[in-house]
């Protein structure tokens, strides 16, 4: 736990990134443009939160 008057700091560090592009069905486009809504972030941010996950996993 931190104390209330401690401030913390995301530090992000910069990587290198390539645009890659790729075919998805439309129903799963549009079942992750509805997760994607619900969660309030884009679908390019979620299919990298889910390609992220499954590469930990």
């Amino acid at each position: 736990m931190t104390n209330s008057g401690e401030i913390l700091k995301l530090q992000l560090y910069p990587r290198s990134t390539e645009a890659v592009s790729t075919e998805v069905p439309i129903e799963t486009l549009e079942s992750l443009k509805k997760v994607a809504g619900s969660r309030e972030m884009s679908v390019e941010a979620l299919m990298r939160l889910y390609i992220g996950r499954g590469l930990r996993h």
